[in-house]
């Protein structure tokens, strides 16, 4: 389905260059503990090597942008925009292995406008 995300244990992938916008992002090192998660914005390798965790490489999908915050941090966030919308994935460590979670904003599901209050009846 649509949107849908992938979690994989794998250790699949090649390292990207630093972080720029539209392109892939990695460390293009190997080791420590990883994860591997897809979504229809991308696909993004972390691992955790000295209870930090790493991107090991973030490749955006097609018409997506990607940006990392906080590598080699306990936590870090890794943003995939497009003009349709924007998917969070946010990494941390537990116990020596990589936590993933992954949040997407769709554009097309924009908050309503509230409506307009009603009015009151006057009798006079």
């Amino acid at each position: 389905p649509a949107g849908s995300a992938t979690p994989d244990d794998g250790s699949g992938g090649s390292g990207g260059a630093r972080p720029d916008a539209g392109g892939s992002t990695g460390s293009g090192s190997s080791g420590g503990t990883g994860k591997t998660i897809s979504t229809q914005a991308g696909t993004v390798r972390v691992k955790v090597e000295d209870d930090r965790v790493q991107v090991v490489y973030a490749t955006p999908g097609d018409g997506y942008a990607v940006t990392v915050e906080g590598d080699g941090t306990k936590d870090l966030q890794i943003q995939l925009t497009s003009k349709d919308g924007r998917t969070r994935i946010n990494a941390g460590v537990s116990d020596g292995s990589p936590t993933i979670s992954v949040e997407q904003d769709d554009a097309s599901t924009e908050p309503e406008a509230p409506a307009a209050p009603l009015g009151t009846l006057g009798n006079g």
